[in-house]
Parts: structure tokens; C-alpha cells; sequence
């Protein structure tokens, strides 16, 4: 399952003016944060009554980047929180999303 938090927290007009790590950092604490903030509203506790075949839920934050006013790209970032239902399928998909990074 996926779920992406980029419209949401860009609200189409935010743009991300940062050094190269400094921009990865930025959205990797602010992906952090917006997961941790809205565990409850979320209902994150409750990924356990989810179908023993999701294994994970995947948040995704992209944000319009300027990279020192030289070019406009996105910065991307996903995070991945465990269901609880499958131990097993939890971990294939972390040793196996390794290999695709």
C-alpha cells in the first residue's frame, strides 16, 4: 500500500531552495516528522488489522526542488512503516528494496 504526501504538504506552490544535501535531509526529517506527527489521526496502530498480505504501508514525499538556481527537480523520499501482520513478507521486502536503491 502506498501513500503519498506530496500535494499535501507542497499545496502545489511550496519549492524546496537548498544545497544538495541539505534538500535531501529537508525532506527526509520533514517525510519523519509528518508520519510520526500523525501516527493518531492516522490510525497507524491500526495497520495490524490490515490483510496479512500488506506487509508495510509506503509514504512517498516529493518536493520541487531549486537546486543553488541552477536547475528545478524533485526531491523524492519514501518511508516505510510495518504492518505487524507478516514478520516474514516484512522482511523480504527489506532485503529485497535494498537491491532497487
Amino acid at each position: 500500500m502506498a501513500i503519498s504526501l506530496s500535494r499535501v504538504f507542497t499545496r502545489g506552490d511550496l519549492v524546496c531552495f537548498a544545497d544538495e544535501s541539505e534538500g535531501k535531509q529537508f525532506v527526509s526529517q520533514t517525510l519523519d516528522w509528518l508520519i510520526h506527527d500523525h501516527a493518531e489521526g492516522w490510525g497507524l496502530k491500526r495497520f495490524k488489522e490490515f490483510h496479512n498480505r500488506i506487509v508495510a504501508v509506503m509514504f512517498h514525499l516529493a518536493v520541487p526542488w531549486d537546486v543553488n538556481g541552477e536547475r528545478l527537480i524533485h526531491i523524492a523520499t519514501s518511508n516505510f512503516v510495518q504492518t505487524g501482520n507478516s514478520r516474514a513478507g516484512w522482511e523480504t521486502m527489506s532485503r529485497d528494496l535494498a537491491s532497487l536503491y
